[in-house]
């Protein structure tokens, strides 16, 4: 999401179309669920490791102004830092990244 400095109108409509989906999944305590109650194109092994991919995906958005999304990154954080790491590797990797994005402690 953060590799293309100048996207096109195209990449930026799927872009946008991505963020929609991805915050319209959120639930309602800041998580997103795994699979089998999630959709494409997020898919992970556990609430944890689904919610730390959302962030992730949602960091980028939120760090050029779009509220919706920081209000969104604000909850998932906030449910991350309530909810322990589920011993994944990938998982604790990306929340890792997650807590770099956003002034987190590690």
């Amino acid at each position: 999401l953060e590799a293309d400095a100048d996207p096109s109108e195209s990449v930026r409509s799927g872009l946008t179309t991505l963020l929609e989906t991805v915050m319209k999944d959120q639930t309602g305590d800041g998580s997103w669920v795994a699979w089998p109650q999630t959709r494409a194109p997020m898919f992970g092994g556990s609430d944890a490791s689904m919610t730390a991919l959302a962030a992730w995906t949602l960091a980028p958005a939120a760090s050029l102004g779009s509220e919706r999304a920081r209000s969104s990154l604000v909850q998932a954080v906030r449910w991350l830092r309530q909810n322990p790491p589920d011993g994944e590797l990938q998982s604790l990797a990306v929340r890792l990244i997650v807590w770099q994005k956003t002034g987190q402690p590690q």
